[in-house]
């Protein structure tokens, strides 16, 4: 990915958490399909929410969960709660896009432009290095 690889996808920093979400992302370009409790899936096929990348032991039975559940239920050991905060906004980012467009498909560079925008604002928001994003603005054409 033109010198950005995403980190592992351990849950340890608030910073290793919006990078690999970000990277990750913006690599796949698209939203997963809904589901029944969200406006996306955790995992469909080869497809991730920015939730469904940090399921390392991913159950088909977590979709019936939101994420703040799964949280609660400590499928991803005990974290912060700034951590938990961040994976709820990183999760609300995702859905929003596919909410915001009633389940039509964007374009993988129609999505990668607003989920850029919104990583931008989660990132100011939660004090995190942004500079990642600018270079990947870049990219789209």
């Amino acid at each position: 990915m033109n010198g950005l690889s995403p980190p592992d996808p351990s849950i340890d920093s608030l910073q290793t958490i919006f990078d690999y979400a970000l990277l990750k992302i913006f690599e796949q370009g698209a939203v997963t399909p809904p589901n029944a409790t969200a406006a996306c899936s955790y995992r469909s096929g080869e497809l991730r929410c920015t939730i469904g990348i940090f399921l390392k032991n991913y159950n088909p039975s977590y979709e019936q969960y939101v994420v703040d559940e799964l949280i609660e239920q400590g499928i991803f050991g005990k974290i912060s709660d700034d951590m938990n905060a961040l994976l709820c906004d990183l999760q609300f980012v995702h859905d929003s896009i596919a909410m915001q467009h009633n389940g039509i498909n964007l374009s993988p560079d129609e999505f990668r432009k607003e989920f850029l925008q919104a990583m931008l604002i989660i990132g100011i928001r939660h004090r995190l290095r942004t500079y990642q994003i600018e270079e990947l603005q870049e990219r789209i054409t």
